[in-house]
């Protein structure tokens, strides 16, 4: 089959039957027995309001499980996924949304920003490091599966190191049994011990291998990079490199955690990994890209014949969202990624702009369109109340680490909620975020003084809410009056 060029991508050709898929099979997440109506049962649980983003989100998750069970291999590949374009004002729930559906499904999961990116062949990050960065996540995510699926192993062969450390010792008055027992049981934990520990391995040193250690990089030097690695990697662990272990004397219960990372890389299989990694990030990878209506922010000026630099630039960068969410196999350290199953998110505020000033091929990319509405008081009112680990919860469970045992009052609630849109209104609307800055100032001096206030129980109520922010609501935006 025949490939084209796109951006430094390779991309298949949109009519093509025999499209290369991974094989169809049960991805182990928990996206597998969740219905819509479950979704959106979940996503209530932390987002007030939205029911047409959640039902949009949910039946797209839905739609991707359906896509799996097909078993025409033609039919699959004809199928594309259903994208989404999100526009509501800041603050109202959109990323919030993709996060907690990520977490729901167990996917692995992507916020950038549109505005990062540049057009190929000019100095910053191309559009197709999204992918990149989405399967580094999924990577981490499937070797922190395999360390929690061997621990039990891992500490059993780190505790037979330690035994045979001790055991040198000729510690005759207690068995090799008896010491076992011990170490597991933390007893002895305050016994020293002389362990050689390996140099770091390439997933803990900033390699071409390490994407959190390093910049984005070209392609070129992406490979000298990797050379590199391997060469670094044959001078630690071959040869004289066995004579650069480090011998350290440590407490055994400062040993055993170093020992059983050691032990957990030994029995983990990273081809494994990777190939789990990559096989989960074409069917459940979800990539949210915010700020996508910046792209378009000055389209109108340019067709005004204004300065169409920036949106020129803008136009570039769609051009390069376009071939990802078309379908691509980009191109990544652990091999070949193709998009075209990746769920894509796109979400902006469009103060300056509208959803139609985007690339009408980027539109039809984003079939499935949700416009969040603003939130106000009665919202508020219920994201303080309704909302599993709210912004309430959240600051009187910090407090409790002070012995300070801080409540607030329906009344205090209320009036809490009512300020927020007051001020929203007044000044920039941030939505839900306002909340935050203004539970802040309420608790303010209850926070400085709390390491004095053990064992006091304070109540806040609406008669100190007003107190609290009897100045905010006054202040004159004099921003407004500068030239």
């Amino acid at each position: 089959m025949m490939l084209r060029r796109c951006v430094g991508i390779r991309r298949f050709s949109s009519v093509a039957t025999d499209l290369p898929l991974a094989p169809v099979g049960t991805i182990p997440r928990g996206d597998a027995d969740r219905i819509p109506e479950d979704v959106v049962r979940a996503l209530d649980k932390f987002i007030v309001g939205q029911q047409d983003a959640k039902k949009a989100v949910a039946v797209a998750l839905r739609t991707r499980w359906r896509h799996r069970q097909l078993q025409s291999d033609a039919l699959r590949a004809e199928i594309s996924p259903m994208n989404i374009l999100m526009s509501g004002p800041t603050g109202s729930g959109k990323t919030e949304i993709a996060r907690r559906l990520a977490k729901i499904s167990g996917s692995p999961f992507l916020k950038v920003e549109a505005t990062k990116f540049t057009e190929v062949g000019i100095y910053g990050a191309n559009a197709d490091s999204m992918i990149k960065d989405l399967v580094d996540v999924a990577v981490n995510m499937e070797r922190a599966e395999a360390q929690k699926l061997h621990a039990a192993a891992a500490r059993e062969r780190a505790i037979d190191r330690l035994v045979d450390l001790l055991d040198r010792k000729k510690l005759s008055d207690i068995s090799r049994a008896e010491l076992r027992e011990e170490i597991a049981s933390s007893k002895a934990d305050n016994r020293k011990v002389r362990v050689q520990l390996k140099p770091l391995s390439s997933k803990t040193r900033p390699t071409a291998s390490n994407p959190e250690m390093m910049m984005e990089m070209p392609p070129e030097l992406e490979n000298m990079m990797k050379h590199l690695d391997t060469l670094m990697a044959s001078r630690f662990s071959g040869g004289a490199g066995k004579s650069d272990d480090k011998t350290q004397s440590m407490t055994v219960k400062e040993a055993l955690p170093r020992l059983e990372a050691e032990e957990a890389d030994e029995i983990i299989d990273d081809d494994e990994v990777v190939k789990r990694a990559l096989k989960n990030v074409q069917h459940n990878g979800i990539v949210f890209l915010d700020e996508i209506d910046k792209l378009a922010s000055a389209g109108d000026q340019a067709r005004s014949g204004g300065n169409g630099a920036s949106y020129r630039k803008g136009e570039g960068v769609q051009k390069e969202l376009l071939a990802l969410t078309e379908g691509c196999a980009v191109n990544t350290r652990y091999g070949l990624v193709y998009t075209d199953h990746i769920l894509f998110i796109a979400s902006g505020a469009f103060h300056r702009s509208k959803p139609s000033d985007l690339m009408p091929e980027l539109q039809g990319r984003l079939p499935i369109r949700v416009a969040l509405s603003p939130l106000g008081a009665a919202e508020f009112e219920k994201i303080l109340k309704d909302t599993d680990h709210n912004l309430l919860e959240q600051t009187s469970a910090l407090m409790e680490t002070e012995g300070v045992k801080l409540t607030f009052t329906d009344d205090a609630i209320s009036e809490i909620a009512t300020i927020a849109e007051q001020v929203n209104a007044q000044t920039d609307n941030i939505g839900a975020r306002r909340l935050a800055t203004i539970i802040a100032k309420i608790t303010e001096e209850v926070s400085f003084h709390a390491p004095k206030m053990n064992g006091v129980n304070f109540e806040v109520d609406k008669k100190y809410v007003q107190q609290r922010l009897s100045n905010v609501l006054e202040r004159t935006d004099l921003s407004k009056f500068i030239l």
